[in-house]
């Protein structure tokens, strides 16, 4: 087929990693992640950040907070205001953003506009925005993903010592700090 259509795959499959549940089935929530991109599309406004509409649109319209919000990265019942204390809002409008842009020919949002749509220079050039997405949500989400205080304690103390035993070095501290 084509690269667009790896990428719409990736999109499907973030919908389903991120989404379903025992109470969400995939083609259920996957019609409501087309519809939000259709729906952000519509009201395009390329000096608003993606993110930025979608968070809109959910204040909008409390719908989408119900079909759409983060208490579905869990299989218990989570109420989507709970969901919002574990996860960063600004974080979920940009993983839903990130999603959205997985969609072929949706609109201007979407990193490729139809489904043959190739990038000059190579078509794996049709992954670098979700990359870039990706790593961006990585770097502002580590901390919620691998949360063990007490090991961050441990490891600032190390480095820490190490930096001090750098300050004094072999001949004694360094003077003039």
């Amino acid at each position: 087929m084509s690269t667009p259509v790896d990428l719409y795959a990736l999109g499907v499959l973030g919908v389903r990693s991120l989404l379903v549940n025992p109470r969400t089935p995939l083609p259920v929530v996957l019609d409501e992640a087309l519809s939000l991109a259709r729906q952000v599309a519509t009201e395009h406004d390329p000096s608003v950040s993606l993110g930025l509409r979608i968070s809109t649109i959910f204040d909008r319209d409390k719908r989408w907070l119900e079909s759409l919000g983060p208490q579905h990265l869990v299989h218990e019942e989570v109420s989507p205001e709970d969901a919002f204390d574990l996860v960063p809002a600004e974080v979920w409008w940009d993983v839903l953003a990130a999603l959205v842009r997985t969609f072929p020919g949706i609109g201007p949002d979407s990193a490729c506009a139809d489904f043959g749509d190739a990038a000059s220079g190579g078509i794996h050039k049709v992954f670098d925005r979700l990359a870039a997405d990706l790593t961006s949500l990585l770097l502002r989400t580590r901390s919620l993903i691998v949360i063990d205080w007490r090991a961050n304690r441990e490891i600032h103390s190390v480095i820490r010592n190490y930096l001090t035993g750098l300050a004094e070095g072999p001949a004694g501290p360094i003077t003039g700090r």
